[in-house]
């Protein structure tokens, strides 16, 4: 489920001339061709947890193109 967010006409308008591209609609297209699993390493990896709970400042996650 995607969350709706409410934008004022100001804040529409400035996303609009940052970029043409409606990311919300790209956004839901992408997640529906979603496999089931997809990402679970990482919610489970000991960094990511130990990030969630505030023991690491930040973490570096790069993808990669082979």
């Amino acid at each position: 489920m995607l969350a709706k967010i409410l934008l004022d006409d100001t804040t529409k308008k400035i996303l609009t001339w940052l970029s043409p591209v409606n990311f919300w609609k790209l956004n839901a297209d992408v997640f529906k061709q979603k496999q089931p699993g997809t990402g679970e390493w990482l919610l489970q990896h000991p960094d990511f947890l130990d990030w969630v709970k505030g023991n690491k400042g930040a973490i570096w996650c790069k993808g990669g193109r082979e």
